[in-house]
């Protein structure tokens, strides 16, 4: 009898150790389902139970597993231990799916595709199980075959695992090019970098971005004030020269004169030489006149 308590007390304490592991890892245990079959023996139908539980992170790991027992405690303790133990990586997009793919397994084909933020997760139950375990927030999924929980589960599992991360595909495309792959990581600085600490954009709403725009196009107090006084001063400076005469006609006005003074004499010109022409003619007439006296008084 001894012997037998100290089993007993050894198998609780295990299970105990079992649950605080399951606790202690981070992964979230979901239930999908719970069947009851019976096995015909001799003595007659002997009843068992099937647990379908579904496991995850809720960033991109999942697993499933189908536990069997004579209990349901005991068949859903094994589909975690199944689970955990068969758990992969997924891709995921922020909250939602990088594209649209079709899973497929048996007679089960389950549509997932990308959602928009705040859709949520418009699924049934074995689909909404998995996609959660997954991280997945908004997605939109459609059955379009058998509605078996255990093939929808591995239907979607296999959808899950066609996805493809963006960089991962731009990588391959490159290398496909001759180009060099993208980095799996984002370059960080080196511990003792002193430099400017990189901005990292935030998302701004329109209201804000339009608040913004209005108060850079006023102008502020000090500006319009400086505006002012160079109006003020163009003014005063276009007074001040309608008032002065233009320095530039008044140079320009002798040099008018002088340019008239040539003309004037070029004009006296032809006057003075008709006034010598005249006087050399009356000249001649009087030399003229004094011959002929001459001559008359030698006759």
């Amino acid at each position: 009898m001894t012997l037998g308590r100290t089993r007993g007390a050894r198998g609780r304490t295990r299970e105990r150790q079992r649950d605080a592991d399951r606790e202690s890892d981070g992964l979230t245990e979901s239930v999908v389902s719970i069947r009851r079959v019976a096995k015909t023996v001799a003595g007659g139908r002997r009843f068992t139970f099937n647990a379908l539980v579904v496991v995850g992170d809720g960033k991109g790991k999942i697993g499933y597993g189908l536990g069997k027992a004579a209990e349901v405690p005991l068949a859903v303790q094994k589909g975690g231990a199944i689970a955990r133990r068969s758990l992969i990586d997924v891709s995921t997009l922020e909250s939602s799916v990088p594209q649209q793919v079709v899973g497929r397994f048996g007679g089960a084909q389950i549509l997932l595709r990308p959602a928009a933020p705040g859709t949520g997760v418009r699924a049934s139950a074995a689909v909404r199980a998995v996609v959660q375990a997954a991280g997945v927030r908004d997605i939109l999924t459609k059955s379009q075959g058998s509605n078996n929980p255990i093939n929808v589960v591995q239907a979607t599992i296999k959808g899950l695992q066609m996805m493809r991360d963006p960089r991962q595909t731009i990588s391959l495309r490159r290398m496909v090019r001759g180009e060099e792959p993208l980095p799996e990581k984002e370059p960080e600085a080196a511990p003792g970098y002193d430099g400017p600490t990189p901005i990292v954009p935030q998302p701004v709403s329109s209201d804000t971005f339009l608040a913004e725009n209005a108060e850079e196009e006023q102008p502020t107090a000090t500006e319009a004030q400086a505006s002012e006084v160079e109006a003020e001063s163009e003014t005063e400076t276009e007074t001040a020269a309608d008032a002065e005469p233009d320095s530039s006609d008044q140079t320009e006005e002798p040099s008018a004169e002088a340019e008239d003074a040539p003309t004037a004499d070029t004009e006296e010109t032809p006057a003075s030489e008709a006034e010598e022409s005249a006087t050399a003619d009356a000249a001649r007439d009087a030399e003229s006149s004094s011959d002929d006296e001459n001559e008359g008084a030698g006759s």
